[in-house]
């Protein structure tokens, strides 16, 4: 069996908000920041109707 070890943060993350729209009834767009991430960590988070 191998072990791996795995490092990840213990620091709390933080979402905010830096652009929101309303372009119609059914359509909103929204942009936030997570953070912290850890050195080369990256996120993306799509929703398509």
């Amino acid at each position: 069996m191998v072990r791996e070890e795995v490092v990840g943060s213990t620091r709390t993350l933080q979402w905010r908000c830096v652009e929101s729209r309303i372009d119609s009834n059914r359509l909103y767009y929204g942009r936030f920041i997570l953070c912290p991430l850890m050195k080369g960590q990256a996120d993306t988070i799509v929703t398509i109707p």
